[in-house]
C-alpha cells in the first residue's frame, strides 16, 4: 500500500474510492483474515494525504452464482447456515454508489455501508430460485467445516 499511495500522490491523485467490505465493522475485524485485509487498506488510505471514500458492501447478490453448478446438475446446494440472514446487494448498485461519490464532491471523504433492499435467509433465496426455475432445489445442511472444505478449491482461485 505504501508504494501505491506514494505513486498515486506523485501522480497527483486527489481522491480514491475504495471497494472495501462491511466486515471491517465487526468487533473482531483485526483478528479476521478477510476483514483485516480490507481494514489494513482502509487504514493506510485514511492515513495518506489522499482523500478516500470507503464503500463497504456486505454480501454481493452475485455470490448466489456459486449455487449454479449444483442446481444445474441436480446436486444439492450445501449450506452451513440456511436460516442465516444477509442483505445481498447487486453489483450494479455498488457501481451506482461509486459513480455517485466520484461525481458529487459533497459525498467524498466518508465511509458508506452498502446493503441490499432487505434481509433474507439463504433458505429464502433458494425458495426464490425454485420459483424462478420452476422446480425444487435440494439443500444439504452441512457443518461449517464441511462447507469450508467443499469451497476450499474455489478460494484458491
Amino acid at each position: 500500500m505504501d508504494a501505491f499511495i506514494a505513486a498515486a500522490t506523485a501522480a497527483g491523485v486527489e481522491h480514491i474510492v475504495l471497494l472495501s467490505s462491511s466486515s471491517v465493522l465487526a468487533p473482531d475485524a483485526a483478528a479476521d483474515i478477510m476483514a483485516r485485509s480490507h481494514l489494513d487498506v482502509e487504514n493506510a488510505l485514511l492515513a495518506s494525504p489522499i482523500r478516500a471514500t470507503l464503500l463497504r458492501p456486505g454480501a454481493f447478490a452475485g455470490n448466489a452464482q456459486s449455487w449454479a453448478w449444483p442446481i444445474r446438475s441436480g446436486s444439492p446446494v450445501s449450506l452451513p447456515y440456511p436460516g442465516a440472514h444477509n442483505d445481498p446487494i447487486h453489483e450494479a448498485d455498488v457501481a451506482e454508489a461509486a459513480l455517485a461519490v466520484l461525481t458529487d464532491p459533497g459525498l467524498a471523504g466518508r465511509a458508506y455501508t452498502l446493503s441490499g433492499a432487505e434481509s433474507v435467509t439463504f433458505a429464502a433465496q433458494i425458495d426464490v430460485l425454485e420459483d424462478v426455475i420452476g422446480r425444487p432445489i435440494a439443500v444439504n445442511h452441512v457443518t461449517r467445516d464441511a462447507w469450508k472444505a467443499e469451497m476450499a478449491e474455489f478460494a484458491a482461485c
